[in-house]
């Protein structure tokens, strides 16, 4: 992961001769191979999407992604590096339902509003609606039952929403108040920001395919034609300085936004997924725990065992919901987020490595001051 950081500074392209890395990428030497790269010039972003060509100690050929970020190697970069004033972390990258939907055997399902950029807009609108109140006017909410029956009749479930957001829209326009919410380094944010459907939309296809085959040698048997148990592909993310919270922000965006579903039929005994032909068993519907909830994959009643299609036969299902594994090694990266945004890092990508040189300072800041807009943790 050092190499691929490092190799991410590198032009996949063509030979390059430039004073940060002369030279032209190299992936074959570590293994992997080149799925996808981007550059946004505007803010002269880098990064590149690589799958596993080789078996690894912990899994099979095509079972890895790799996604690596250059760090700070133009004067661009280092306008983006000094733009630390803290800014909120947009919701749909730490959204609590996922916005992509991968089952295997099945098209990806994906929320395409996750590309609209007029968060703060919408905000500021529900600002607005809150301020203004039911009639359109900025004025009180009714207190009591001498108002008009109109404003007393609204469906006060409609309401909730829209104060839920602008309560936090609120927080979001107050500087020291939105240090409550999630808040990380804003030129970092906007780099990530201008790739983030690029590298996604590069990401989410490699893992399917990596699923689908996994789940074909679950079935089928692998290398040495033996069956193997199903296992998840694994996501590194990766970068050197700038590279590595650009990392954690992708690492987090993933973690937040991407589910693998799985269904499981459940078998005659109650003990396994399959009977002695390897195919899912019937099973009455009142054997079932009535805890216990099971649902079928359509409306059709079709049912889909790791992606394969199975005749009716009105087997019931679980649903198993899972993330994919991602984990994040970064190199000499600087601070990214506040308090609030180290907490929910941590909770959903626990897996998180920091090499540093001791005695780096880019490791230590931005710290707190006038110019950050806030404190800053790792």
């Amino acid at each position: 992961l050092l190499e691929a950081s490092w190799q991410a500074y590198y032009s996949p392209s063509e030979y390059s001769l430039n004073n940060w890395a002369p030279g032209r990428m190299r992936l074959d030497s570590i293994g992997l191979k080149l799925e996808h790269a981007i550059t946004d010039n505007e803010t002269d972003t880098h990064a590149f999407v690589a799958s596993n060509v080789s078996e690894q100690v912990e899994g099979e050929e095509d079972s890895i992604i790799v996604v690596a970020f250059r760090g700070s190697a133009s004067l661009s970069n280092i306008k983006t590096d000094l733009n630390h004033w803290q800014v909120p972390l947009p919701e749909k990258i730490i959204s609590d339902i996922p916005a992509f939907n991968i089952r295997p055997g099945m098209p990806i399902a994906a929320d395409k509003t996750q590309w609209d950029k007029n968060e703060n807009e919408s905000s500021l609108q529900s600002i607005n609606d809150i301020l203004r109140g039911p009639s359109g006017k900025y004025e009180s909410w009714p207190t009591t039952s001498g108002e008009s029956t109109d404003q007393n009749d609204l469906d006060q479930s409609a309401l909730i929403p829209n104060v839920s957001s602008g309560a936090k829209a609120i927080l979001r326009a107050t500087p020291m108040a939105r240090q409550a919410l999630p808040c990380v380094h804003g030129g970092f944010l906007q780099n990530y920001s201008n790739i983030r459907k690029e590298i996604i939309e590069a990401i989410v296809p490699v893992l399917k395919r990596q699923i689908d085959k996994s789940v074909e040698r679950s079935r089928h048997g692998g290398s040495f034609d033996a069956a193997q148990p199903l296992t998840l592909p694994k996501i590194y993310c990766s970068g050197h300085s700038m590279g590595g919270a650009l990392a954690q922000l992708l690492a987090l965006d993933l973690a937040s936004n991407c589910e693998i579903v799985i269904e499981q039929p459940i078998s005659e005994d109650e003990t396994s997924i399959t009977n002695s032909n390897e195919a899912p068993s019937k099973q009455s519907q009142s054997s079932l725990d009535e805890n216990e909830e099971v649902e079928e994959s359509s409306d059709t009643g079709d049912i889909y065992w790791l992606g394969q299609k199975l005749p009716h036969r009105n087997t019931p299902a679980k649903k198993i919901r899972l993330r994919p594994p991602i984990a994040v090694y970064t190199y000499g990266q600087s601070r990214l987020g506040n308090l609030a945004f180290k907490t929910i890092y941590k909770r959903r990508v626990p897996h998180t490595f920091r090499v540093v040189t001791e005695g780096d300072a880019i490791t230590t800041i931005p710290t707190v001051g006038p110019f950050c807009g806030g404190v800053y943790r790792h």
